[in-house]
């Protein structure tokens, strides 16, 4: 007896056939890709090059303003670490620049840490007007150093009066900022009454549609957000004022935005990345970006701890101090072992060992 002849499978079924396969590869690569440590490897890659390729890339120039340059394609896949293992923490400074009326203004500095052996982040405040060395002028505030020097100088004057080194740099605008804000979806705040009533009674808040704040929990898009970090007039929750209120809000705000999205997976995390990040100026390379993913991700970073420099109790406010007004004169050397204490994890006599170390280095 014949076999059965089979009948040719109609065009309704192949596609569905097709469209079951291409359904099949697509959840065989993201199993891969978010599954397995290779397959990741290769996202953070791929993002790299992506956020590399979006980002205002810059190289250290002694003109003023910073030079940006054209992009060079970078070698992501050498396996060798740019980090020395031995001392796995790297240091990044972030800035933001004030453009309004024409001026050059870096009243926000931060140093962003990231211990590449553990995922540990941590994030210092650097005050503005602290007083300090800067080379080739007199003593002054150390918001001047990028009036005077730009980027180059600002580095030089930060890594030789906090006695740390700096691995790259990252800043953007106000403009940039509110945008960044905007693309994550804004960011929850609780505001004080006196937060409240001033952001919405002043310009800090820059368009007046957007005063409408309230005490308690509030949703803020980036031009309220923008004017919440540059508020130094009310003080905060832990009674923070002047320039110490204006620093804890931006460590609150970036605390925030860590904390709440931090949780995404890690296609989520990069797609965001590669989102904010065209609106960043760095130096950073392709290769330190795909490291830091892939740190971050890997190490299951979940948590920002922060510090200020000066602590409390080691600095004086005098009204004027050798013709600068209003300085923070600060006592180094405590501020310094105290600084290597809250980032490397040192004791107080592995601090003081780091400290003289460092010391004896930029001397010779």
């Amino acid at each position: 007896m014949a076999g059965k002849e089979k009948k040719p499978l109609g065009w309704k079924k192949i596609v569905g056939l097709s469209a079951l396969g291409v359904l099949a590869v697509v959840l065989l690569a993201v199993g891969f890709f978010v599954g397995t440590k290779p397959g990741r490897k290769l996202l953070y890659q791929y993002a790299a090059k992506h956020i590399y390729q979006a980002v205002e890339v810059e190289t250290e120039s002694e003109e003023k303003p910073t030079v940006i340059l054209e992009k060079e394609e970078i070698e992501t896949t050498k396996p060798d670490p740019w980090y020395d293992e031995d001392e796995p923490v790297r240091n990044f400074l972030i800035y933001g620049v004030e453009g309004i009326g024409g001026a050059r203004n870096t009243d926000s500095m931060m140093i962003v840490s990231i211990n590449m052996e553990t995922g540990e982040l941590k994030l210092t405040s650097l005050m503005r007007d602290i007083l300090l060395h800067i080379s080739g002028y007199r003593d002054n505030k150390l918001n001047q150093a990028y009036a005077l020097g730009g980027v180059d100088l600002m580095l030089e004057t930060i890594e030789h009066n906090f006695m740390i080194d700096i691995d790259g740099y990252a800043w953007v605008d106000f403009d940039n900022f509110e945008e960044i804000i905007n693309l994550i979806g804004g960011v929850d705040l609780e505001l004080t009454e006196k937060e409240a009533q001033y952001l919405n009674t002043t310009n800090y808040i820059s368009k007046p549609e957007y005063r409408t704040v309230s005490p308690g929990m509030n949703h803020l898009n980036g031009n309220q957000i923008l004017g919440y970090c540059r508020v130094r007039d009310v003080w905060t929750a832990t009674s923070g004022h002047d320039d110490y209120g204006r620093t804890e809000r931006q460590r609150l705000v970036l605390n925030t935005i860590f904390k709440t999205y931090i949780k995404r997976n890690p296609i989520e995390l990069m797609t965001l990345s590669m989102k904010c990040l065209e609106y960043v100026n760095t130096n950073v390379s392709e290769k330190q970006i795909a490291q830091i993913l892939e740190c971050v991700v890997e190490k299951k970073a979940n948590s920002l701890e922060t510090f200020r420099i000066p602590v409390d109790g080691h600095f004086t406010e005098p009204k004027i101090y050798d013709g600068v007004t209003y300085p923070l004169v600060i006592e180094w050397e405590e501020n310094i072992l105290q600084y290597y204490q809250f980032l490397f994890g040192d004791t107080e006599e592995e601090a003081k060992e780091r400290y003289e170390k460092y010391k004896s280095e930029k001397e010779n």
